[in-house]
């Protein structure tokens, strides 16, 4: 774009409304009550029903068409503007919750559908208008604290072909995009089959706290400017994977012993078993999240613009939401197998070890994101 075009950046002098922790709060209390509402939906397992199954099909559908719009949102909301993007990709959450309590109530199921339809193709819009916000206007240093307040927010409450696609540096993190999130769709059923619902809703509450705290610890380790990057990517790594791999183990333990009783248990507060069941929960909530927030970190180190930025969190967000796509819809039939879930979870998860740590080794400096805007505040290519 033209320079005669451009002004400041958030980064510069001028008033609140235009500095960075107020674009951040913005942008947070969106993800508070889009996002963050959908996952404390989420966290009931089936959005409180008590058939996980209808549900699982519509997060499917939901995953299914963000991973198609958000390769391509990027692009699209630099064309239109972040924030108009983060207005467009906040108009299908509310659908979503409503799609749900229909069928709560009366077994709306079109209804419910139809907002998973809308969802998932505005969800594309608002996490590459999001995430580009995000990491884009802080300076490096700051970086992963505002992503922990980003996640924070969410927890209370780009291209699929050319050169970016098909970089190097892209195909080799596709399988940890691919899989950062796949735990979700059997922490759902995981809930569902084995909690009552009165637990289900302390775990919508509490599980929450696991990603706040994970956020901050992981927050304070990579901006931490005394460790080299590349040293603390690679801690950072190491700890989520042990974490992850873990709890996959741990998953395969009490699965065999759950399948191994005449009949499937159902946990209420802090009965017996209770505790065991639901650390799982847990962990999967605190390593998850982590991994989302290094992958977001790692991916705003080879970024040196906005625009640039905004394609590469738009791919991150659609391969994740493939990813979902496969997990939800492994859900959506009754009498699966658990133990196919637990596996593939813990395959991929193994399996982007190597390629990850290949781009971790590739790390040499932060660097700043050059953020432009021309004179309709419309954030453009600055490259």
């Amino acid at each position: 774009m033209s320079s005669a075009s451009s002004l400041s950046s958030p980064k510069g002098s001028g008033p609140f409304f235009r500095s960075v922790p107020f674009q951040i709060l913005v942008a947070c209390g969106v993800s508070f009550t889009a996002p963050g509402m959908w996952d404390a939906l989420g966290g009931l397992g089936a959005g409180g029903a008590a058939e996980p199954y209808a549900v699982s099909a519509a997060n499917a559908l939901v995953y299914g068409l963000f991973a198609i719009v958000c390769v391509a949102a990027g692009a699209i909301n630099n064309r239109i503007g972040l924030k108009y993007g983060l207005a467009l990709g906040a108009i299908g959450y509310p659908l979503y919750g409503a799609g749900l309590y229909t069928n709560n109530v009366s077994a709306n199921t079109w209804f419910m559908l139809f907002g998973s339809a809308l969802c998932g193709v505005s969800a594309g819009f608002f996490w590459a208008a999001e995430a580009a916000i995000i990491i884009g206007y802080p300076s490096p240093g700051d970086r992963a604290f505002y992503l922990a307040i980003w996640q924070t927010a969410k927890a209370l409450g780009p291209i699929a072909v050319g050169k970016q696609f098909i970089s190097r540096r892209i195909l080799l993190l596709l399988p940890a995009f691919f899989i950062s999130y796949f735990y979700n769709g059997f922490m759902s059923t995981w809930l569902t089959t084995y909690f009552t619902v009165r637990s289900r809703a302390f775990s919508s509450f509490f599980t929450n706290f696991a990603g706040i705290f994970s956020s901050f610890i992981i927050a304070f380790l990579l901006d931490n400017q005394k460790i080299h990057i590349k040293a603390r990517g690679r801690i950072a790594f190491c700890a989520i994977i042990t974490i992850l791999v873990g709890t996959w183990i741990w998953a395969t333990i009490l699965q065999k012993q759950f399948y191994d009783t005449p009949e499937a248990p159902v946990f209420d507060w802090f009965q017996g078993g209770f505790g065991k069941s639901y650390a799982l929960v847990f962990f999967w909530q605190f390593g998850g999240q982590a991994f989302q927030q290094f992958l977001y970190w790692l991916v705003g180190q080879y970024a040196t613009d906005l625009s640039n930025l905004s394609h590469l969190t738009g791919i991150l967000r659609g391969v994740e939401a493939l990813g979902q796509t496969i997990a939800w819809a492994m859900q959506s039939e009754g009498g699966a197998n658990h133990f196919v879930s637990i596996g593939i979870n813990f395959g991929i998860t193994v399996l982007c070890v190597f390629p990850t740590w290949i781009i971790l080794s590739e790390l040499e400096k932060s660097h700043e994101v050059q953020v432009t805007e021309d004179v309709n505040d419309t954030l453009k290519d600055t490259a």
